[in-house]
């Protein structure tokens, strides 16, 4: 699991780690807790969101997207995208009219699927909202019991205690600096890292990287004259592409050439 992610992962929380407990996560000071199902006593500043069970038995919560009516959103802490929603939902709530919409290759044990790159304004769970969500819009959404997920960034930006058991979670709003950040890419490079090189595996429409010629099959193997090790994901290195528009990346090719990229917003 470990070499998957290309970093140490110390443990993995399985779904019997929430059947009879309550799990409590804090990610700002990057620590958890666990207690028996039922013990948790939530203050006035904790707002309590119902769980569901979708057919393939997924958790969901109900939330709403941009003011529209709650739709059910499945809970995913394994997902690092911090909002996925079906295309087809997004079509046909409007929620792409007038937006800036690129792509966003994601890879699977099918391949590399191409999906929609969208901004949404404001999604909104019992009261508690959180603006400018970086979106996938899932051209093939599979399951029939949600149109879409909530992924681990945006669960993030709150305290978070479930109890699957009790049929909870609760969420505490996080001030601005103990939020995680949910990044946004303003590169439109696709990259598949190796131990000791990026290799570009999508260039997204629209964006700063097909603007400036990249080509699917280029290989980066230092940006900011830092190499390209196996650390590539530990670091802060792969977050270069999410810095402010406007940045300007220096990226060293296989051949040795330095192509320059500056960063924009295109989504």
């Amino acid at each position: 699991m470990s070499a998957a992610f290309g970093r140490p992962i110390d443990i993995l929380l399985g779904a019997d780690m929430f059947t009879g407990s309550c799990i409590a996560l804090d990610f700002a000071k990057r620590r958890m807790a666990v207690v028996k199902s039922g013990t948790f006593l939530a203050g006035p500043d904790w707002r309590a969101v119902a769980l569901g069970r979708g057919a393939k038995q997924e958790l969901f919560i109900r939330a709403s997207v941009s003011g529209l009516p709650p739709v059910p959103l499945m809970i995913d802490l394994g997902s690092s995208a911090a909002l996925m929603l079906s295309s087809a939902y997004a079509r046909d709530q409007g929620l792409l009219n007038g937006k800036l919409v690129s792509t966003a290759a994601i890879g699977g044990v099918d391949g590399v699927r191409i999906n929609d790159a969208f901004t949404i304004q404001n999604i909104n769970i019992e009261g508690l909202g959180v603006s400018n969500v970086p979106t996938l819009g899932m051209r093939a959404w599979l399951s029939t019991s949600t149109v879409g997920n909530v992924g681990l960034p945006l669960i993030a930006q709150f305290d978070v205690v479930f109890d699957v058991t009790a049929g909870f979670v609760w969420l505490r709003p996080l001030g601005p600096r103990r939020r995680l950040p949910m990044l946004k890419d303003r590169s439109g490079l696709g990259l598949a890292a190796s131990p000791t090189a990026l290799t570009v595996v999508h260039v997204a429409a629209n964006s700063p990287a097909e603007k400036a010629g990249w080509a699917v099959g280029d290989r980066i193997v230092a940006v900011n004259g830092h190499s390209i090790d196996a650390n590539y994901t530990r670091g802060e290195l792969w977050q270069v592409r999410s810095r402010p528009a406007g940045t300007l990346v220096k990226l060293t090719m296989a051949s040795g050439d330095v192509r320059e990229l500056r960063l924009a917003d295109y989504y």
